[in-house]
């Protein structure tokens, strides 16, 4: 004999199902001792892991956008200011349906276990909020 099993589904659970497709999410990869080693790696690690995750292989695209912007002072070869703009990368998906680009639904749970697989990822996180302003922050 069987009986039917009803799942509660506790806060932890609705917090890794929350849509985070529409939110910044920041990529800090991961150093390495030979500057520029594992960079074309990175995009494709992070792409075939959340394709394997989302079971939605080549359907949509991931894009990458440089968090940092060197402007300092301070003297550094043109390839070591790329490797340090390209340190944090902000990550946004999307797919592209008859010529028109669409947001896709990522769940959070997705986006972790994804960051979870990638070997090349130091850490992931949510932007909650961003200002150039902190008194702007303060309000919120």
């Amino acid at each position: 004999r069987s009986f039917p099993v009803s799942v509660q589904e506790t806060p932890a659970m609705i917090w890794e199902q929350h849509d985070v497709s529409s939110r910044k999410l920041l990529v800090h990869w991961r150093g390495e001792k030979d500057a520029g080693y594992s960079k074309p790696f990175r995009h494709l690690e992070f792409q075939g892991a959340i394709e394997a995750e989302l079971d939605l292989p080549c359907s949509f695209s991931t894009t990458f956008t440089n968090a940092l912007d060197y402007t300092g002072e301070e003297f550094m070869p043109e390839v070591n200011i790329e490797h340090f703009n390209e340190a944090m990368q902000y990550v946004s998906f999307s797919h592209d349906k008859n010529g028109t680009e669409q947001s896709i639904t990522v769940s959070r749970g997705s986006v972790i276990r994804t960051a979870q697989r990638c070997s090349l990822i130091h850490a992931l996180y949510e932007v909650i909020a961003s200002s150039d302003n902190l008194d702007d922050l303060a309000d919120l």
